[in-house]
């Protein structure tokens, strides 16, 4: 099993049934820099199996999800691209007053970083072993 964390702002927001069993599915953007400076958008498709937190999912809410990392390949009108979707078992919420988190979910306190300040990661070197 392949376990992913990504931190970034909710996009769409949807309530959906299968089989009887309610789920959220939505969006995450997240923001990425190269070396030099070019930022890029990276999409995730994301699934929740904890309803009652949706009416928190607003667009632009920032958030940190960590599940089960699923990609694939998607064939469309414009060729193939690769769609990444990630069966979500934590949410944290980031930037949001306590009143406005919902229980049971964790919100970090006062010292967490702020996610913009976050320095982008740097590229492997040619003497990284793997």
């Amino acid at each position: 099993m392949q376990t992913i964390t990504i931190a970034g702002n909710i996009g769409k927001v949807k309530v959906q049934n299968s089989n009887g069993r309610e789920f959220i599915s939505f969006t995450v953007a997240c923001n990425e820099r190269d070396n030099q400076g070019n930022e890029k958008t990276i999409w995730y498709g994301c699934t929740y199996n904890f309803v009652k937190v949706a009416e928190y999912l607003k667009a632009g809410t920032r958030v940190v999800c960590s599940g089960r990392f699923n990609p694939s390949i998607y064939h469309g009108q414009n060729g193939a691209s690769l769609d990444l979707k990630v069966a979500v078992n934590q949410l944290d919420f980031y930037n949001v007053k306590k009143d406005e988190a919902p229980a049971g979910h964790q919100q970090p306190g006062a010292t967490a970083p702020d996610l913009q300040d976050v320095p982008p990661a740097l590229p492997p070197d040619d003497n990284t072993p793997f």
